[in-house]
């Protein structure tokens, strides 16, 4: 049996974040890139090997938590 879920389906299963890093990147962000973005506060370090997307994470999740977060995160 196979699963057949449409566009909108998907986009609500997701969090609002990775929607917004999906539409930016074409890519799903790794976990850390979207618990990054959704926590508060803001982590004095990121650490994470090259190539594992550390300037996405921060770039998009600063926009992200700026214009779409609640004041708890911002």
């Amino acid at each position: 049996m196979q699963l057949h879920l449409k566009k909108r389906d998907i986009i609500k299963a997701m969090s609002k974040f990775k929607c917004f890093f999906k539409q930016a990147t074409g890519n799903l962000p790794y976990d850390y890139q979207a618990r990054l973005a959704e926590a508060a506060p803001w982590p004095a370090l990121l650490e994470a090997p090259t190539g594992a997307g550390k300037t996405e994470a921060i770039v998009l999740a600063w926009l992200w938590r700026r214009r779409y977060a609640g004041d708890e995160i911002r």
